[in-house]
């Protein structure tokens, strides 16, 4: 044992280890056995020794297989080689054997020993018969070192250990053989047994504990002798600590196999080789040699199955290399006879009467106090010594066996199986509880290590797993990363490598981004967790016997590397998201929504990819992190817009799913953000991705899209990579929803598709009822349909098959039931009878049709069927060329409406296929029609169908169908049509000319040379969803269009010029003549030979009518004016089209086929005024829309009376009711119009006025009107506009004064300056305090401005041409100006914005009068300056509300000849939109509490002016301010009474400074603290209610003496006049008036005077009297 007791002098070494090599040399120079590996001899250091044994293993790999059990102080593996005849797969029953070496570091020989023993067995198995046999049957383990720091330590012949054991302990200076737990340590049930171990001891303990061992040796050095257990006795501290045997019940065979290794060593069974040495045989009992306290043989013994003796191989610890192959001579035959012991005794398999193995079952030997366990596979081997024994077996939940008698013998083992009976609980009987296997409080058997793992360690621990339980698991690779690192997958499984029969497949997905680890960890702990609690766990074993599990711990290796090295612990960073390319994994599946021409696939997205394609997955879950939420389908949606909810077909089943995960985790389904993301709240902790925010190209969608596999995205947790101290707990939290989550792969439907011969089909469609999606068989015709509680109508179809449906109730209580399809062999004629309406000449395998022969057909047809069909051969140019048939219902009445259908075959005459296909699809039509079939009558009613069956009369000349594919012609008419300019023949001219004037809604053309569907190239987003949609429609009833079933071979180098051509065909159609055109390339050969065309009708025809129903999804509509009349020159463009739709020539209808979702339609039309219309698609329905355009503005040429404006601003709100708002000023009837993107308030907004007409100048008033419809007919087209719109609010009255605009008359003169008998009102407006308002409106004006409290107020009036800012009256500074505002720059800044684009106006001369007032300089005036007056709407504005106003003189006339208006309406309309587009500006914001509670009603004003601005409902306020520093005064009512200020920069350019301002609640109440003022408040109440009290008393007692005045009152009859009496306070008269006439009393006792009747005193007499000199009186009396 290399114990440092005995000392052996290096010369007797040198001397012996001489000897015995001489006496050894001829012997090993005979050998006719493989030994070259003896002819070098040396020592190996740990690279060498690695190096060694991959080789082996790259050598041999069937049959070594190379662990490590983990790694030593300074990070050096510790190897365990494993020989076997399969290394992959332990047989049942085979025992495994280890030994151990270099325990001791500087104890070298049993190190190269093992590296010998490896070697021998490799190199000799298949030629040795012994050799052969023991690695058929044994499972070997050969550690060569199990402290490799300690040999890296140790000096070479050196035969006793280096000062303080340099080399033997580890790089912890720890004697690895006092380190394990020693049997009689007193430790607590459950404790940790590894905690405070060395790594060495602690993987080794783990390795044994964790595999079924059933012998092992532990090879040393320093002495040579074979030491068996005890190796303890439990007397180190008692005063006789030596030298005791320690048997163990196992003594016996101890002996017998320690003695069998020294017997058959040449030198080992004299005991005495070395000096002082003296072991009888050769063997010693441990403890009776010397006490060894936590040795590794006695753990073997008390805490696994194994027995394990230590065998010391040498006298000299290090000898030198060249003594080597001595030491393997003489220890090579009593190693293969020990190995050969593993076979001794008994083994069998312990089972239920089921047949399932029972794990750790113990098996018991009477007499022997030592049981073994069984292992997961119900395995025992129990070593015992040739006898007779008695055995039997018990275990927890079982009855124990009957005693069996064995008898066991020398050469072979006994072979011994039981079957145990669950145990019953009987009432009323005693049952003894038998306590189960411990588990820790985290349910591992062996607890783990709560850490982070790099790349390299997690392989480790996956291996690891692997290799101790590989029975149970299979460790494979997908694939590899961008930096080759493979992306493993750990599959668990009692039957792995296997699909079994009806067996669903599961897997979890981690890592995909590489900073997100929390399901890299939870995975390695569930799967150590699931691994370990086997056999004992029934939920788990039911999991793992039902289940096929697969566990991928990281999709994105590269990126974790990165993310571990730079982000330990850190919540949101991005660096390690992404691969190694920086792509995004979970971004870079193709998506449904967005193709990506030119996308590129990382090798981690072709990995996975291909991977969930190769095997039947049901359900998976893809681990993420960064936020607590289950995530489920769709991720994406049509619109590529956050927030929009996007539920799949299954939606049910998701967020059942999804309630599963969430509802079991502890606080998942509370659905509180994280801490970063405060906002983002989850009802019941589960989302839908779209709903949530957009994920394109994500991995969840992919799977429900391109396999059977139901995936959600489980976020565990808030922060993406936490510190290892939390990995515990997030165990905790996501076990339970981790297993419950697998459990539900089991739910819903399951069976399998067979045929009526009882074979399996593979690839049956299953479709339910009602959802539209399908899963479909597997191999062996096994299937899985997820589906929540419900009645179901299923339906299993598949190829050469005849569908069948079966109804099915999921019941609640269990969630799952079984279903199995029998499916019949296919039957053309009931098919013809379901499905063709029983027309047998569409089944026939006749030849192709020639032209002449299709034109009969078609003409036939139109004969049997006149109302239906209609066949053109000749009438007009085009058909003179292409013949075609025309199928809809009621031929003959007005199809306008209707959408139109081209179907075309025989585009390519060599590719003749389409010609006959369609020709059956025509007489299929016909007859629906006929038999008012509802599928075809729907499609019939709705659409006109134009078929086209043979495009190329050349067809007759390319031959017969014997070649698959003929040569094609370079004069196709596909080639022609697809070659631009090439269109001289009539063919190709007549089909271009029908493509541009027929008003094809769809083209179809059906081609061979493939199975697939083609369509466009060079999309926009919303062509791409259209065609995508058209292009599922067929493929989705088509069963060979699924990429899997794709048979057809690559194409040969002369087809690949006529596909080009198809595809540019495609886009010549769609791309020029703005028609969608799809191409089905329905057969792999061109030319299919006329047999098939039966069996492709039937692959094709529902295809087809599934196509054509896309007529029943889109958009229809008229354009028309507001008379009703057809506007045939309008435009309609369709936003993210290419192309405008197409009107028809008489009623303008247009019409377009679409996919589900949100459109705008931009309708335009000369003369009228633009309009943008929203559209929401839904599912199967037509949208039906007639959209009206109005004359636009600028071309009318009349007056509006009051009548007129209301009745134009409410057609402009019920035409635009998205961006207007109209409404009326109280009782006053005046109607103002507000025009804004969003109606509702949105914080932040800026809010304009613009107004005319409150005196009589119906000029302003038009000019108004024709600004209102501007901005809402033209906010779609123009940005700037929009813009606008977008952040403004803006007001508009026409009219402020009704009473004026009763009619509207051009003046007489020609100008109607101030008409006479309109009133002005700019002179009413309450600014002061003693002004009378003098009418309503006003009033009603007044009120507006306080409500909508805009910015800027543009009032628009006519009498000149200029700008008046305010004030109207002598309001400013006493000196200078006195009509001029604080605010004077910036009103002139705005005046000048808008002179700037109206030139004449800025020339400040408008000659409208000869007054020399009149005269404006650059443009602008303060208005009092021109005309002084008081109370204006300017000076009102600006005063007394928010608004910075203008009054904009228009022109010098009032009301101008109607012709006019347009002119001055063009001369203003660039000057308004620059003003408004130039008014936001200034600082704008929110005043708020200091809890951001918004505050209206509070006062903004700007240091210096007297301009207030009050904020709004949502305490947003906007004060317009040109650039410079300027200081806010903020205040509020309750608020502190001195203004808040605030200095906000207003930088260059006057842009727009947004702040927010808290204000701080005033505490105070008349100046004094709140608490300071309710004290002295309350004193001054109890004061007052204090004087109340003494008052009220005081007239009580000035009342009852006037009562009293006219005589004596009784005295008490206990009065006393004596002066010393002390008890005066204690007795008082009371006067108690009683019933009767008169006044009596009675004297009032208290209880506590009874004791003391004598006392008295003067006080206690009390007498009632009118006055103190009655009382003087009595008493002289």
């Amino acid at each position: 044992m290399g114990t440092g007791k005995v000392f052996v002098p290096s010369l007797t070494c040198f001397i012996f280890v001489s000897y015995f090599y001489l006496l050894n040399c001829a012997s090993i120079s005979r050998k006719l056995e493989n030994e070259e590996f003896l002819s070098n001899p040396r020592y190996h250091d740990h690279e060498e020794l690695t190096s060694l044994l991959r080789n082996m293993v790259q050598e041999y790999p069937d049959f070594a297989k190379l662990h490590s059990i983990g790694k030593s102080v300074q990070n050096r593996d510790l190897w365990a080689l494993e020989i076997s005849e399969n290394v992959n797969q332990r047989s049942l029953g085979e025992p495994m054997f280890k030994f151990v070496a270099n325990m001791h570091g500087d104890e070298t020989v049993g190190r190269e020993l093992m590296v010998y023993l490896a070697q021998y067995l490799l190199k000799n198995y298949g030629t040795n018969e012994r050799v052969t046999r023991l690695v058929n049957t044994t499972d070997i383990f050969l550690m060569p070192s199990m402290n490799p720091d300690g040999f890296e330590a140790s000096s070479e012949g050196t035969c006793d250990s280096l000062p303080n054991f340099k080399g033997r302990e580890n790089a912890n200076r720890k004697d690895l053989n006092r380190d394990f737990p020693d049997q009689f340590d007193n430790y607590a049930p459950g404790a940790d047994l590894l905690q405070g171990r060395q790594p060495e001891t602690a993987a080794v303990m783990t390795w044994i504990v964790s595999n079924p061992f059933v012998l092992s040796g532990n090879l040393h050095g320093g002495a040579v002798v074979a030491s068996y257990p005890f190796d303890d006795s439990g007397r180190e501290n008692s005063e006789e600590d030596c030298c005791h045997e320690s048997p163990s019940p196992d003594n016996d065979l101890f002996r017998h196999l320690a003695t069998s290794y020294s017997n058959a060593h040449p030198f080992m069974h004299n005991g005495s080789i070395c000096p002082t040495d003296h072991f009888p045989g050769g063997i010693t009992n441990g403890a009776q040699w010397y006490e060894v306290k936590g040795g590794m043989q006695d753990f073997n013994y008390v805490h696994s199955n194994c027995l394990e003796i230590t065998f010391e191989l040498s006298c000299c610890k290090f000898p030198s290399a060249s003594a080597l192959p001595m030491e393997w001579n003489s220890n090579k035959e009593p190693m293969l006879l020990y190995l050969e012991a593993t076979h001794l005794g008994i083994k069998g398999i312990v089972s239920d009467v089921n047949g399932n193995p029972i794990e750790r079952a113990e098996v018991v030997v009477q007499n022997l106090n030592h049981n073994v366990t069984t292992t997961a596979r119900g395995e025992f081997w129990r070593l015992l010594l040739p006898g007779s024994y008695s055995v039997y077996v018990t275990a927890w939940g079982y009855e124990t066996s009957a005693p069996v008698n064995i008898s066991v013998v020398e050469d072979h083992p006994t072979w011994v199986n039981f079957t145990l009976q669950s145990a019953p609980v009987h009432e009323g009987k005693s049952v003894k509880v038998v306590t189960p296997p411990y588990n820790d409080e985290y349910g591992f058997v062996i607890p783990p290590k709560f850490q982070h793992h790099n790349y390299d360690e997690m392989v480790e621990v996956l291996k690891q797993l692997s290799d101790n339980y590989h029975n149970l698991t299979r460790l494979y690779s997908i694939g590899r990363s961008v930096k080759g690192r493979e992306l493993y997958v750990l599959e668990i499984s009692d039957k792995p490598g296997e699909h079994e029969p009806g067996e669903p497949e599961f897997k979890y997905v981690a890592n995909m981004h590489g900073n997100e680890v929390v399901g890299r960890e939870m995975l390695l702990l569930l799967a150590k967790y699931i691994l370990e609690n086997y056999g004992t766990d029934t939920r788990i074993t039911n999991l793992v016997d039902s289940t096929r599990i697969h566990f991928m711990p990281s999709m994105n290796p590269d990126g974790y590397n990165v993310s571990h090295v730079s982000i330990p612990g850190d919540r949101d960073d991005l660096d390690g998201r992404a691969n190694a390319n920086k792509v995004d994994l979970n971004r870079n599946f193709p998506d449904q929504y967005i193709t990506r021409r030119g996308q590129t696939f990382e090798p981690e997205t072709l990995a996975v990819m291909k991977w969930i394609q190769s095997l039947p997955f049901v359900l998976s879950a893809n681990l993420h992190g960064g936020f607590l939420v289950a995530n489920y389908p769709y991720d994406s949606n049509s619109q590529n817009q956050g927030g929009i909810p996007n539920p799949s077909p299954d939606d049910a089943v998701f967020k059942m799913l999804a309630r599963t995960y969430s509802d079991t985790h502890p606080s998942m389904h509370f659905g509180k953000p994280c801490p970063d993301f405060p906002k983002e709240h989850f009802e019941g902790g589960i989302v839908n991705g779209a709903h949530w925010y957009v994920v394109s190209g994500g991995m969840q969608d992919w799977n429900y899209l391109n396999s059977n596999c139901f995936e959600l995205t489980i976020e565990m947790g808030c922060v993406k990579f936490p510190d290892a101290t939390y990995l515990p707990q997030l165990w905790k939290d996501h076990k339970e929803p981790l297993l419950l989550f697998m459990e539900q792969v089991h739910k819903g439907i399951h069976g399998f598709v067979r045929s009526t011969g009882g074979n399996p089909i593979a690839n049956a469609t299953i479709t339910v009822e009602g959802i539209d999606h399908f899963v479909r068989s597997a191999k062996d015709g096994d299937f899985w349909r997820l589906l929540v509680p419900g009645n179901y109508r299923v339906t299993a179809s598949a190829p050469g098959y005849e569908s069948d449906t079966l109804s099915i109730e999921v019941l609640k209580e269990t969630g799952h039931a079984e279903l199995n399809f029998t499916l019949m062999r296919d039957d053309p004629e009931r098919w013809s009878r379901q499905y063709d309406f029983g027309l047998a000449g569409n089944l026939a395998s006749s030849p192709y049709l020639s032209n002449a022969e299709l034109s009969t057909s078609l003409a036939t047809l139109e004969n049997e069927q006149p109302s239906v069909v209609e066949f053109h051969s000749g009438d007009n140019e085009d058909s003179m060329s292409i013949h075609y048939l025309k199928v809809t219902h009621e031929l003959g009445a007005p199809d306008e409406k209707k959408f139109h259908v081209a179907l075309v075959g025989g585009l390519f005459a060599s590719q003749p296929v389409g010609r006959e296909l369609l020709r059956r699809l025509s007489w299929h039509l016909a007859a629906g029609d006929t038999r008012k079939d509802p599928v075809t009558l729907a499609v019939l009613q709705n659409a006109v169908i134009h078929i086209l069956p043979g495009v190329d009369p050349a067809f007759e000349g390319v031959g017969t169908s014997k070649d698959c594919h003929p040569p094609p012609r370079a004069d196709e008419i596909g080639f022609r049509i697809a070659q631009h300019g090439n269109g001289s023949d009539p063919v190709t001219k007549a089909f271009i000319h029908m493509m541009n004037i027929k008003q094809f809604d769809l083209v179809v053309s059906l081609e061979g040379k493939g199975q697939f569907m083609r369509y466009p190239s060079g999309l926009s987003t919303a062509s791409e969803k259209l065609f995508s949609m058209l292009s599922n429609l067929y493929n989705s009833s088509h069963t060979q269009f699924q990429p899997e079933q794709n048979k057809c071979t690559k194409p040969r180098d002369q087809d690949r010029g006529s596909l080009t051509a198809s595809a540019r065909v495609l886009d010549k159609v769609y791309h020029e003549f703005g028609v969608p055109m799809v191409t089905a390339h329905v057969t792999c050969c061109s030319y299919p030979p006329a047999s098939e065309l039966g069996t492709l009708w039937r692959q094709n025809l529902q295809p087809l009518m599934q196509l054509l129903s896309a007529v029943h999804q889109g958009v229809r509509g008229q354009v028309q004016d507001f008379s009703g009349q057809p506007l045939r020159q309008a435009s309609v463009i369709l936003k993210g089209f290419p192309q405008p739709l197409q009107l028809s020539a008489n009623m303008a209808v247009f019409k377009a086929i679409l996919p589900v979702g949100d459109y705008e339609l931009q309708v335009t039309c000369p003369q009228h005024a633009s309009k943008l219309i929203s559209l929401s698609i839904k599912p199967g329905v037509i949208t039906e829309i007639t959209v009206q355009l109005d004359k636009k503005a600028d071309d009318e040429t009349k007056y509006h009376n009051f009548a007129a404006v209301h009745k134009l601003l409410d057609h402009l709100n019920s035409e635009y009711p998205r961006q207007s708002r109209l409404y009326t000023l109280g009782s006053s009837g005046i109607s103002a119009l507000e025009v804004s993107q969003q109606k509702n308030p949105i914080p932040g907004r800026i809010t304009l006025a613009i107004v005319a007409g409150l005196s009589k100048e119906p000029l302003a008033t038009e000019l108004v009107l024709r600004l209102a419809r501007l901005l809402l007919s033209d906010f779609a087209t123009d940005s700037s506009i929009a813009k606008l719109l977008t952040s403004t609010s803006i007001h508009i009255i026409p009219i402020m004064n009704p009473q004026n605009y009763s009619t509207v008359e051009q003046s007489p003169d020609g100008c109607g300056v101030h008409p006479e008998g309109s009133p002005d009102l700019d002179t009413h407006f309450p600014i002061d305090s003693d002004t009378t308002v003098k009418d309503p409106v006003t009033t009603a004006i007044a009120n507006w401005l306080q409500q909508i409290k805009p910015a800027v107020a543009l009032h628009l009036r006519t009498g000149s041409l200029h700008i008046d800012i305010p004030f109207s009256s002598p309001r400013g500074p006493a000196q200078g100006n006195s009509f001029s505002t604080a605010d004077e720059e910036v009103l002139r800044y705005f005046a000048s914005t808008y002179l700037g684009s109206y030139p004449l106006m800025h020339e400040g001369k408008p000659n409208c009068s000869s007054e020399p007032r009149a005269v404006f300089e650059d443009g602008v005036a303060n208005a009092g300056s021109w005309y002084k007056h008081h109370g204006s709407f300017l000076d009102y504005a600006y005063l007394k509300s928010s608004a910075l106003p203008l009054d904009i003189y228009v022109d010098c006339c009032a009301a101008p000849p109607a012709t006019h208006i347009p002119e001055v309406w063009a001369q203003h309309k660039p000057s308004l939109l620059k003003l408004l587009n130039a008014v936001e500006m200034g600082v704008a914001g929110f005043v708020t509490n200091e809890d951001g509670t918004p505050l209206p009603g509070a006062r903004v004003t700007l240091e210096g002016t007297n301009h207030t601005v009050i904020t709004d409902s949502l305490g947003g306020f906007w004060r317009p301010a040109l650039e410079g520093s300027r200081t806010l005064l903020v205040s509020a009512k309750h608020y502190l009474p001195m203004p808040t200020t605030k200095l906000v920069v207003v930088p260059a350019g006057s842009l727009l400074v947004k702040v927010q301002i808290k204000l701080t609640y005033d505490e105070t109440v008349l100046g004094l603290p709140r608490l300071v003022f309710i004290m002295l408040a309350g004193c001054v109440c109890l004061g007052i209610l204090g004087l109340a009290v003494c008052c009220y008393a005081c007239c009580q007692r000035r009342r009852r003496i006037r009562n009293s005045f006219y005589g004596f009152q009784q005295l008490p009859q206990r009065i006393s006049l004596f002066e010393d009496d002390k008890d005066d306070a204690e007795k008082v008269l009371f006067r108690t008036p009683l019933t009767g006439t008169g006044d009596n009393t009675r004297p009032y006792f208290d209880d506590d005077d009874e004791e003391d009747e004598s006392s008295s005193s003067e006080e206690d007499i009390v007498l009632l009297r009118p006055g103190h000199h009655e009382w003087e009186r009595v008493a002289a009396e």
